[in-house]
């Protein structure tokens, strides 16, 4: 997997990520199993990995004339998974794209894309916001994006998140989708 992240997540935890959050999701539906020797019909685990993502499913629009950069093969710019254990239940979409547009014209985009979604968060400088409401998306723990922007919209377990930076004479534009359910 390309070890090249997003502004919010260090470079040598990327890895081990998607193994991380299948682990600790199997060991938390243990510990909320219930009573010993109960059956619960309804009861489901499983887990779905794509190298693959589209825009959609990080329920943003793509950038006009934006493209995935090819790869050899071996990395991928893009990532779907899904972990679901029980009622418990974790989705995440991440997709890297390109264009030659200027970094303020893309992070206008998507914006106004994210603002269909609820109050946009910038945490472009990487400072905290004043008093964030509890259960609310926060700043103060993602780092500032180099001559870039990031966009939040959310909450904590249920958010969207656009990075948008220079990268050579290419402008990359990182879509994030995460989806948590159960308790």
């Amino acid at each position: 997997m390309n070890t090249q992240t997003f502004p919010w997540v260090p470079a040598d935890r990327l890895r081990w990520s998607a193994p991380a959050l299948v682990l600790a999701s199997l060991l938390a539906t243990a510990a909320f199993a219930g009573e010993p020797g109960a059956v619960d019909e309804s009861w489901r685990a499983g887990v779905a990995v794509r190298a693959i993502a589209r825009a959609s499913d990080t329920g943003l629009p793509s950038y006009p004339g934006a493209f995935e950069r090819a790869t050899d093969g071996k990395d991928s710019e893009s990532l779907k998974l899904g972990v679901a254990v029980g009622k418990l239940g974790v989705r995440l979409a991440v997709l890297k794209l390109y264009t030659e547009d200027a970094p303020a014209d893309v992070a206008r985009f998507y914006r106004e894309a994210l603002a269909r979604h609820g109050t946009v968060l910038d945490c472009s400088r990487g400072e905290p916001v004043p008093a964030p409401a509890k259960g609310s998306l926060r700043c103060d723990r993602d780092g500032p994006v180099q001559a870039g922007h990031l966009f939040k919209v959310g909450a904590p377990g249920n958010f969207r998140a656009v990075a948008v930076d220079r990268l050579g004479a290419l402008t990359r534009i990182q879509l994030v989708r995460l989806r948590t359910k159960g308790d």
